[in-house]
C-alpha cells in the first residue's frame, strides 16, 4: 500500500516549523527538501537553521546539493530515517550510500525527470533502500506532472520488485492515482497538499486504500 509523505520546501524557520507542526500528528513520515543555491537557484532553509525536529516522526531528507557526501554527517544528526541524493550530483554512488548505511540510516538515490535509470550503478544496489523518481524538473515546487515517470516506476518494479519507489513533484489526485496503479510506494506531496492540508491529506490517503 502506498503512503502519503508531506514535503517541506521552505525558506524561513517560521514556515518550516509551522508545516512540521501541522503534519506531525497526522503522518509518521515527512520529507524535507534541502536545496543549495549552487545546485538550483532556489535555496531552502539549510539544516543549521532548522528548528528542533520532533523525534516521533521519520524524516526523509532529500539532498539537492553539489557535494552530497559532505552533507551526510550533518544530516544524520537530524533524526534522519532516510537520506536521498540526486544521482546527478554524485561522482561515487557507492561511497555516498555506504557512509549513510554505516550508521544504520536508510539510503536513497533520486533521478531527475529526464535522467535515465541506466545512470544507476548496479554495484550500489546492495546498499540502496529507496529510489526517488522526480516527476518534475528538480528544485522548484508547483510544476506540471510528467507522466513519463510512470514507465520508470513500472521498469523498476519489474526489475527490482522489492525496491521502495518514491515519486516527487506534481502530485494531485489524478497523478497520485496513476502513480499508485503503476506501483509507487511513496508519494511525496507539496503544493497540492499544503493548499488545503486536512482535506487533501484525507483525499490522498483514501486513494491509497483503493
Amino acid at each position: 500500500m502506498a503512503i502519503i509523505v508531506p514535503t517541506i520546501l521552505e525558506t524561513t524557520s517560521q514556515s518550516f516549523a509551522s508545516k512540521i507542526e501541522q503534519a506531525q500528528n497526522r503522518v509518521h513520515r515527512i520529507q524535507i527538501d534541502v536545496i543549495e543555491k549552487q545546485f538550483r537557484d532556489n535555496q531552502t532553509l539549510l539544516p543549521e537553521n532548522w528548528p528542533p525536529l520532533p523525534t516521533d516522526v521519520h524524516f526523509d531528507i532529500h539532498l539537492m546539493v553539489t557535494k552530497p557526501l559532505e552533507w551526510v554527517d550533518q544530516i544524520i544528526s537530524q533524526h534522519s530515517h532516510l537520506i536521498i541524493s540526486q544521482i546527478e550530483a554524485l561522482d561515487d554512488q557507492i561511497a555516498f550510500l555506504a557512509k549513510i548505511k554505516k550508521v544504520g540510516v536508510k539510503a536513497g538515490l533520486a533521478f531527475d525527470v529526464n535522467t535515465p535509470l541506466s545512470k544507476l550503478n548496479l554495484e550500489a544496489l546492495s546498499l540502496l533502500d529507496h529510489i526517488l523518481l522526480m516527476a518534475i524538473p528538480v528544485g522548484f515546487a508547483g510544476q506540471k506532472f510528467h507522466s513519463s515517470v510512470l514507465e520508470k516506476i513500472k521498469e523498476i518494479k519489474s526489475k527490482i520488485p522489492t525496491m521502495e519507489i518514491g515519486i516527487d513533484g506534481g502530485i494531485d489526485l489524478e497523478s497520485a492515482e496513476a502513480c499508485i496503479k503503476a506501483g509507487a510506494d511513496v508519494l511525496n506531496v507539496n503544493s497540492f497538499l499544503w493548499s488545503d492540508f486536512e482535506n487533501r491529506l484525507t483525499q490522498l490517503q483514501e486513494l491509497t486504500l483503493k
